[in-house]
C-alpha cells in the first residue's frame, strides 16, 4: 500500500510540474533524440490525440535514415487533450525539431522538443559533443544528481544562466579531454 501512495505522489507531481517551464539547454534533447532536423511546415493537422506535421526537411543534422535535403515527412506532436497543450507550429516557418521514434504508432516521428530556427542556433549545433552531459544545477529546479562522472559533463547553476548558457554548449576540450563549457560565438 505504501508503495502505491509513493506512485501516486510522483505521478501527481509528474502531472502539476511536467507542464511547467524548467530551464533545460537544446543540446540535451539533441543528444537524446533519435533524428534533429531544421524543417519548414507545410502543412499541419490537430486531432483530440495529437497534432501532426508534414514538414520539409532542409537539414538534417544526425544523417540517420531521414529524409535528407529537401524530403518531406511526418511527424507528430501533442493533441488538444494533452494537459500541457497541443503541439503548435506556423506555415511556412522553419523549425529545428528534435523527433523520437514510436515503432508503435501511426505515426512513428514524435516531437520531443522544437525550437524556432536560427542561423546562430546551427553554428553551435554542429558543435554539440553528445558525450558531454549538460546538468542543471539550481534551486527552483530539484534534480537529482546524475551520477555521471564530472568529467562527463557540465554543471549549470544558477550564476551560469544567461545569454552564456543559451548561446554555448558543453563538450570535450584540452589536453585533459574533459567536458568544459564553450561560450558561443553570439554576441549577448
Amino acid at each position: 500500500m505504501q508503495v502505491i501512495n509513493v506512485l501516486l505522489v510522483f505521478n501527481f507531481i509528474k502531472f502539476v510540474f511536467g507542464c511547467g517551464s524548467y530551464v533545460i539547454h537544446d543540446q540535451t534533447p539533441f543528444c537524446n533524440s533519435a533524428y534533429a532536423i531544421v524543417g519548414i511546415v507545410q502543412a499541419s493537422w490537430e486531432s483530440a490525440d495529437e497534432s501532426l506535421f508534414q514538414i520539409k526537411v532542409t537539414t538534417n543534422f544526425k544523417l540517420e535514415e531521414v529524409p535528407s535535403r529537401g524530403g518531406i515527412i511526418t511527424v507528430a506532436g501533442r493533441g488538444r487533450m494533452s494537459s500541457c497543450g497541443p503541439t503548435r507550429m506556423t506555415r511556412n516557418k522553419a523549425y529545428v525539431i528534435y523527433l523520437s521514434v514510436d515503432e508503435g504508432s501511426s505515426y512513428p516521428l514524435r516531437i520531443i522538443e522544437k525550437e524556432d530556427y536560427r542561423l546562430t542556433t546551427m553554428d553551435r549545433i554542429w558543435s554539440y559533443d553528445c558525450s558531454c552531459q549538460v546538468e542543471i544545477n539550481i534551486p527552483q529546479q530539484l534534480t537529482p544528481n546524475s551520477g555521471v562522472p564530472a568529467r562527463d559533463k557540465c554543471v549549470i547553476t544558477e550564476r551560469d544562466l544567461g545569454c552564456p548558457f543559451y548561446n554555448g554548449y558543453c563538450a570535450r576540450r584540452g589536453s585533459q579531454n574533459v567536458c568544459q563549457w564553450v561560450p558561443g560565438s553570439s554576441v549577448c
